[in-house]
């Protein structure tokens, strides 16, 4: 099974370069220009494949069921947290795979081929939720609400009419699951009705 968490060092080192380094480091160090994003290296194409596996194997044979409910599998959920896919940008430290953005599109990129449901579900959870707490949260914050996006939790958002992005940012809450039963803990709601 697959899992950003258990990739080797020497993988994970390159996707965990932050792209202002490897960008300083060419301009220092070489007369090269940067590589256009269309050609990957192959610890990339790689990881596509990987994760092009995963989606095949494991979430393709739910798709119909999933349409079907109109929901995510709860094993699919599971196994996206399990696979470290639900923190691919978030540091190591906040228990996230630590990797980049090009990382997250390829990600994103593979899942969708076998189910569009599935890869907003995983881009939506990184790119906006995961991401408001890397940018505005304090230390403790980001210590007691992302190392558990990363791992077990997922985000709810309500949705009424037409709202702006900073609107639906402003909805995020947390559902955590308890006794078979969900309740929110709202970080902050705004509904227009």
């Amino acid at each position: 099974m697959f899992s950003l968490n258990r990739v080797g060092s020497k993988i994970l080192k390159q996707w965990r370069t932050p792209a202002a380094a490897v960008s300083q480091t060419q301009k220092n160090f070489s007369s090269e220009a940067p590589r256009p994003l269309s050609v990957l290296t192959e610890d990339e194409l790689a990881m596509k494949d990987t994760i092009r596996k995963l989606a095949t194997e494991q979430i393709a044979p739910l798709v119909k069921k999933m349409e079907d409910e109109h929901k995510i599998d709860e094993t699919v959920r599971q196994m996206l947290f399990d696979n470290g896919l639900m923190g691919i940008e978030t540091p190591v430290e906040y228990s996230g795979s630590g990797c980049g953005f090009l990382t997250m599109m390829l990600v994103v990129e593979e899942l969708s081929r076998v189910d569009p449901a599935v890869a907003a579900y995983v881009d939506i959870h990184n790119t906006l939720v995961n991401s408001l707490f890397m940018k505005l949260g304090t230390e403790e914050q980001k210590k007691k609400y992302l190392t558990n996006l990363c791992t077990k939790y997922f985000f709810v958002t309500c949705n009424t009419g037409k709202v702006n992005p900073a609107k639906l940012m402003a909805k995020i809450m947390l559902s955590v699951k308890d006794l078979n039963k969900y309740c929110a803990e709202f970080l902050k709601y705004f509904i227009n009705l």
